[in-house]
């Protein structure tokens, strides 16, 4: 918790297998600090806060060709509350550049909420350029949804506002 991970140059990562990512900052860590670096031609995510709790800046980086493999096609994962996503280049990844989880299998992980995705630059990702997962209904999230589930209609409950 509370790491500052800076000016890096994160290439090629886990030609092997599929689901490792460039930069982990998960599993309960938060809090981290992850600017001015490079992703570039990761198999996984270049960064993935896999059930983290949160509060991660994640600001000034380029993310270029990540989620080459199979399984993790994304640039970016959040898990978490009142992460701030900025300033960021996405592009050319091979699924959505930014995924915004859903509740994962219930009250294993909530919902990623709070977040501050602004002023970020996307150009030729695979997917949406930010993915926020839909959540269904109690025991039904499935784990590719943590991967994305592309366009998520709207239910009608909720309609646009026009200026």
């Amino acid at each position: 918790n509370g790491w500052s991970v800076t000016g890096n140059t994160f290439r090629g990562n886990a030609i092997e297998k599929d689901d490792k990512d460039a930069l982990a900052v998960g599993q309960s860590s938060g809090g981290a600090i992850v600017t001015y670096n490079y992703f570039l031609l990761n198999r996984a995510q270049g960064v993935d806060t896999y059930r983290g709790t949160g509060g991660n800046v994640i600001s000034n980086n380029t993310f270029e060709q990540n989620g080459q493999g199979v399984s993790e096609t994304n640039a970016l994962r959040l898990y978490g509350t009142d992460n701030t996503v900025s300033y960021n280049l996405l592009q050319n990844t091979r699924g959505s550049a930014i995924v915004v989880v859903s509740p994962d299998n219930g009250s294993m992980t909530e919902a990623s909420t709070g977040n501050l995705i602004s002023i970020n630059s996307f150009s030729l990702n695979g997917g949406n350029a930010i993915d926020i997962v839909a959540y269904t209904a109690s025991g039904s999230w499935k784990p590719e949804n943590g991967m994305g589930d592309g366009v998520t209609p709207n239910d009608g409950a909720t309609t646009q506002r026009k200026p």
